[in-house]
């Protein structure tokens, strides 16, 4: 089967301008030595743990939770179903739209969230993304979800509209359970289909997430 598979990067490029949360600092790209001047190029760039396509490790709300080096690599391969349901701005996804999506969500699938977001990518609209509803966190769990992606910034509320005391309903939901969070995903290529995840992140010790090259095998 592997032999006849096709691959696809769900992965987002890195670059400076990219978006990201309001709160966090922009990343930077520069180059350090250049061919013609050096005798090799180097470039540096600088970026917190939680821009572009990321995941999101159970430290990142949960004190003493684990890191992104103590994930086991086999919680970061495995069956997703890329459920696809088109959304508008700021419209929450519930347990209805999840239950009629396709394809179904079967108990231990990955679930990664298809919403046509990831192609507004780069916009400023990309920043009034759908979110999950807080109902989802216990339908996930019941069915022993191990990871979740969306291609927004954000399973949560957009950061614009949360008021003072936000709860961060979904990753505190989520996250201390044991349910792994990826963001910023493109999932153009395999809306709608069943898939074997790959997500291996940077090996940053400590680290409560990390930038994550994510692929997609599709068995034919």
């Amino acid at each position: 089967m592997a032999g006849k598979a096709r691959w696809v990067d769900l992965a987002q490029e890195f670059y400076e301008g990219m978006p990201r949360g309001h709160v966090l600092p922009p990343p930077t790209v520069r180059t350090l030595k250049q061919v013609g001047r050096d005798p090799f190029n180097i470039m540096e760039y600088t970026t917190c743990t939680h821009i572009g396509t990321h995941l999101d490790a159970p430290m990142h709300f949960q004190p003493g939770g684990q890191t992104i080096e103590q994930l086991p690599l086999e919680r970061l391969v495995g069956e997703a179903a890329v459920v696809s349901m088109k959304k508008g701005r700021v419209e929450p996804i519930t347990i209805k739209d999840l239950e009629g999506a396709t394809p179904q969500v079967r108990d231990g699938d990955m679930v990664l969230f298809h919403t046509g977001w990831g192609a507004k990518w780069g916009t400023d609209e990309y920043h009034e993304h759908p979110y999950l509803a807080d109902e989802l966190v216990d339908w996930l769990v019941a069915r022993k979800v191990p990871l979740i992606g969306v291609d927004f910034v954000t399973p949560d509320l957009p950061f614009q509209l949360r008021k003072p005391g936000f709860t961060y309903p979904i990753h505190r939901g989520l996250l201390p359970r044991g349910i792994l969070i990826i963001e910023n995903l493109n999932l153009e290529a395999v809306a709608g289909q069943r898939v074997i995840l790959h997500a291996f992140p940077v090996k940053i010790r400590g680290g409560d997430g990390a930038p994550v090259r994510v692929v997609a095998r599709v068995d034919a």
